[in-house]
């Protein structure tokens, strides 16, 4: 039955949507896939015609999502690096129980930390839980691109110099 109610077809296509949801998103996916081209030259234009809600959105998101940021910032890096390897979700927390919750390097208690590579991705490190530690923010900044062991190196001549 066709309806000539924009009210009432809408209503239908809606429920029409609602039970046939599953198939529509598989097919939409299978598009997307043979016409690959034509779906980022469209998703393209919808990102730049709707650039400040792309914005908003992403604000929020990332206020909310502070953890996850930080994880892709960290891959975003590691890709242009092409030292990307594999970061579990939930990282951080077993970081924090692991150093119970001080900084790696001056293992002083973290109120603040960056998430660190103990071998720079500059220097051919990988960015996968097996290189990441977590770190007070002053020991990330001074430690640049130095190897872990180098910066504690460099921690312990310090404190024999005071």
């Amino acid at each position: 039955m066709h309806s000539y109610c924009r009210t009432c077809d809408a209503a239908n296509k809606r429920k029409w949507y609602l039970v046939n949801k599953v198939h529509v998103v598989e097919k939409s996916k299978e598009w997307n896939k043979q016409n690959s081209d034509r779906f980022s030259k469209n998703q393209h234009k919808h990102k730049k015609k709707y650039a400040d809600r792309y914005s908003e959105y992403y604000k929020q998101w990332a206020e909310t999502n502070r953890e996850n940021c930080r994880l892709r910032k960290h891959k975003y890096y590691a890709q242009l690096k092409r030292q990307l390897g594999e970061v579990s979700p939930n990282i951080i927390e077993h970081l924090f129980v692991d150093q119970k919750g001080l900084c790696f390097y001056c293992n002083r208690e973290l109120q603040e930390y960056h998430l660190e590579h103990m071998l720079p991705i500059s220097k051919g490190g990988l960015h996968d839980d097996s290189n990441l530690c977590i770190s007070c923010p002053t020991c990330n900044l001074r430690k640049h691109n130095k190897t872990a062991e180098e910066f504690k190196w460099q921690l312990e001549e310090e404190k024999s110099w005071q």
